[in-house]
């Protein structure tokens, strides 16, 4: 029997030590993600259905995957043996959902064992995030198959990552009124629903016009509630014009008081101003979990 390659063997060695983890119970890979850091997630199992007589690639899932979809494969040959039965595979997976709510990849690292009139895979797979409600999706498992006629199928069973929240949405409305020195915002979301708030600009560059500004704005919000204050520092782009002006930048939350120490996130400020002395802004973005 001829020896395998000394980059088959040792990729082959490294594939089956991490699948007898994955497959030994909850104390070994299913409790601790790489690297031996403690890691729960959510259990997931996944069944993938190959007809190549009508290139046919579907898959179902149980836990918080979609339950149905299609399936495309990339594969790339890492190596081989010299009688081509034994394969080291990096497949690139996109899953597109049938019930639309998004598509999600994973990278598989699989050793592949082909026979005259079958095969079989096995390997470890990393969740590479997503679109839709899988935008960020992390995680890992472990996926073995088997294939004979045409026909294939595979089951992968692993942890789902707790989603790495993309924050809580959020709107502002600024208004000011030069004319009494009216400084109010009103808030959706988490933040209070109504305040003031005073602007602190410095220019840090400009045309010699003097009709574009880049203006650095230190901002605190006081809550007309009393839940406390939040500070933001917005980089602004100003052009200025006859009879008004517009601004559009953007907006990083630094900290707070009371109800919003700590508080953290980021948006979109746009705005404009009138030659009257009014101007009204306004602000989308997300807010950090806390």
């Amino acid at each position: 029997m001829k020896s395998l390659p000394r980059r088959v063997a040792i990729l082959a060695v490294l594939t089956t030590t991490l699948a007898g983890a994955a497959l030994t119970g909850p104390a070994t890979a299913s409790a601790s993600r790489p690297g031996g850091r403690g890691w729960r997630g959510t259990p997931f199992v996944m069944h993938e259905t190959v007809d190549h007589s009508t290139e046919s690639y579907t898959f179902t899932a149980a836990g918080p995957l979609c339950p149905a979809g299609v399936f495309a494969d990339h594969v790339t040959v890492l190596a081989a043996n010299a009688a081509q039965s034994l394969f080291i595979w990096r497949v690139d997976t996109t899953y597109t959902c049938d019930d639309g709510s998004g598509t999600f990849t994973a990278v598989k690292r699989l050793v592949r064992r082909q026979h005259p009139d079958s095969a079989w895979n096995r390997g470890p797979v990393h969740f590479t995030g997503g679109t839709g409600a899988y935008v960020g999706l992390s995680g890992h498992g472990m996926d073995i198959g088997a294939s004979a006629n045409g026909h294939g199928a595979g089951t992968i069973t692993g942890r789902i990552a707790p989603p790495a929240s993309a924050g809580v949405p959020f709107v502002m409305h600024e208004t000011i009124d030069h004319s009494t020195d009216s400084y109010t915002f009103t808030a959706t979301g988490p933040l209070c629903p109504s305040g003031v708030f005073t602007d602190d600009v410095t220019v840090t560059a400009a045309n010699p016009a003097q009709t574009r500004v880049i203006w650095r704005v230190h901002t605190t919000y006081t809550c007309d509630d009393r839940s406390g204050t939040f500070t933001a520092l917005k980089q602004l782009v100003r052009g200025q014009y006859a009879d008004g002006a517009w601004n559009i930048g953007s907006l990083r939350f630094t900290g707070g008081t009371g109800a919003y120490t700590g508080l953290a996130g980021h948006g979109t400020d746009v705005g404009e101003s009138s030659a009257e002395g009014h101007g009204t802004g306004t602000i989308t973005g997300r807010l950090d979990p806390a």
